[in-house]
């Protein structure tokens, strides 16, 4: 599943049954069919049953129930990715036997289930606190992203450093080699000289 705008979810579906169940029954009858707006995490997964009968449309509302979503199904179509690219699939088709047939030609693709009118948001018909809460989401994935990529140039500075160190290491070693053989070339011209001074 990957949404890009908020959806609506229901929080008497959404809360495990002990919990409702320890709350007293006012304050259970009071939150039932409420409703929460938030930002669906990309690339979301879940499992489901269906057969090959099983439409486009179908398969959309079952994933709709699954995630608790309350907005219009018609708001979400199933695409089939492959190859990075997107094929929207129509209401009538069988994803089943869209998915089988792609196993069997060995072609890598995945269903998934996007939002039609994700580019035209319309944010006024969120309330206040909602809005807040996508202020509060959108600034810890600011902050998570912001983390990986200091720890991705950390780690590169880090690779490079040691780099530096064993080339360093390496240029020490090659020229404290080259001294000594100038060295020993030095040491041994007296004696080539007093060899033939002596000879003559």
């Amino acid at each position: 599943m990957c949404v890009q705008r908020p959806i609506h979810v229901s929080t008497a579906i959404t809360r495990t049954s002990w919990y409702r169940l320890m709350r007293p029954v006012k304050e259970r009858s009071e939150d039932a069919g409420l409703e929460t707006a938030f930002y669906l995490p990309t690339d979301t997964n879940r499992l489901v049953h269906i057969t090959n009968n099983t439409t486009t449309k179908e398969l959309v509302s079952i994933l709709l129930k699954k995630f608790c979503v309350t907005d219009n199904p018609k708001k979400f179509s199933l695409y089939e990715e492959y190859g990075g690219d997107y094929r929207r699939l129509f209401e009538e088709d069988n994803p089943l036997v869209i998915s089988l047939e792609a196993s069997v030609s060995n072609r890598n693709s995945k269903l998934i289930l996007r939002d039609n009118t994700y580019s035209t948001i319309q944010w006024d018909a969120f309330t206040h606190p909602e809005l807040n809460n996508f202020i509060l989401i959108l600034r810890r994935e600011e902050e998570l992203y912001v983390e990986k990529l200091a720890d991705r140039f950390r780690l590169w500075k880090d690779c490079l450093s040691q780099v530096m160190k064993e080339k360093f290491k390496e240029e020490i070693s090659r020229q404290t080699y080259i001294g000594d053989d100038s060295r020993n070339d030095t040491e041994e011209t007296p004696t080539t000289l007093l060899d033939s001074r002596t000879k003559a």
